[in-house]
């Protein structure tokens, strides 16, 4: 990994249970190719997206820990937008095709800090989305979020601590709007 890159970074991940390996008879062959990327906007803000793809080539003997999960969203906990996704209702399963595409925008202050006396609250707005397809169940998800953030500086630490709105929608799940709260 090249740091300060203006490029993304490619990653390419390869999993193969080998059958009569160590007495195992697990058969299966997995790829997963994604990108990602950190960027600033001038000073409107840093932006962040990953886009990912995962492919079972075989899949011929799995167990439960070899198949791939996209897992349900907290009730309440807003987690890692660019890895997981704040809306999905349900815990999916897979051991065919997957892609998922994830976007989020931080604005460090550049917008809030436009409207009067909201400079002094150090507020920041986030906003962003992201999309997901499962090839072996046709689902297709996807949602929009956006948020206020601030953060504390404790002892040497930084936290930052938010509130966000989710829409998301799909294919196979009606339309719903979900509040979040985040302590990262």
């Amino acid at each position: 990994i090249i740091l300060g890159s203006a490029w993304p970074t490619f990653n390419f991940y390869y999993e193969r249970g080998i059958p009569s390996l160590f007495g195992s008879d697990i058969d299966h062959e997995y790829i997963q190719l994604s990108m990602n990327q950190t960027f600033k906007i001038g000073t409107i803000g840093t932006s962040s997206y990953r886009v990912s793809g995962g492919l079972f080539t075989g899949a011929k003997n799995l167990r439960d820990p070899d198949f791939k999960f996209q897992r349900r969203s907290d009730p309440l906990w807003f987690s890692n937008p660019l890895y997981s996704f704040q809306g999905l209702d349900t815990l999916l399963r897979t051991d065919d095709m997957s892609l998922e595409a994830h976007f989020v925008h931080h604005d460090n202050g550049a917008i809030i800090n436009k409207i009067p006396f909201m400079k002094k609250t150090r507020v920041g707005l986030v906003f962003g989305g992201g999309a997901l397809y499962v090839k072996e169940h046709n689902w297709l998800h996807y949602e929009v979020l956006a948020g206020l953030e601030r953060n504390f500086k404790l002892s040497r630490r930084r936290l930052r601590v938010g509130l966000y709105g989710v829409f998301s929608a799909g294919n196979k799940s009606a339309p719903r709007f979900d509040y979040k709260i985040s302590f990262a």
